[in-house]
């Protein structure tokens, strides 16, 4: 908190996290059978009527009008999954390491998968278009439904997406990985 006010005594503009206050909580059940990202994404523009406010820090309206919108690059998110939006991308590819399955159908266990897909993604059809809106996407599930995972999920994940990258080597792809944890420093 303190840092926050230092910078914007130092004039400078501090947004907050809208999902700072939305993320699900395990294991609870949702009214009308919505899903998790379904809840974020209506919490969001119920409280702030403007879902896209990390959108305007990175001023990516700007390099969409320059032409920037991400068509020649491949983005995998390795997160906890993602769920098919009405404002994201058809998802090209999907694998969730905690089945056996190949190719599995996409889906998100926790919702901040979906969300970080629709910052880096979204198409503009609800919400204004993420960083790079004509994208191919694709997900690694590595992450459950409580947001942990172990390095072995990762790592495998990770592995999938240079899968991927081999199956397309002419075409750029970006790995976008919004993962946290426990430190093992006191």
């Amino acid at each position: 908190q303190d840092k926050v006010e230092q910078l914007r005594k130092n004039g400078v503009e501090v947004i907050p996290d809208p999902m700072q206050d939305f993320l699900p909580e395990p294991n609870q059940e949702y009214k009308n059978g919505a899903t998790a990202p379904e809840l974020i994404f209506r919490s969001i523009v119920e409280r702030y009527k403007d879902p896209s406010i990390s959108i305007k820090t990175h001023q990516a309206t700007e390099l969409h009008k320059k032409g920037y919108k991400g068509g020649n690059v491949n983005l995998t998110i390795v997160d906890t999954g993602i769920s098919p939006h009405q404002d994201l991308p058809e998802i090209k590819a999907f694998d969730d390491m905690f089945t056996e399955e190949p190719n599995d159908p996409a889906i998100d266990h926790h919702g901040h998968g979906t969300h970080c897909a629709g910052i880096a993604a979204g198409t503009g059809a609800v919400f204004k278009a993420g960083m790079a809106p004509e994208t191919e996407l694709r997900g690694v599930a590595v992450l459950d439904k409580e947001g942990k995972g172990s390095a072995t999920s990762i790592q495998k994940g990770i592995e999938r997406a240079v899968e991927w990258k081999k199956e397309d080597p002419d075409r750029p792809m970006v790995v976008s990985m919004s993962l946290g944890g426990q430190s093992m420093i006191p």
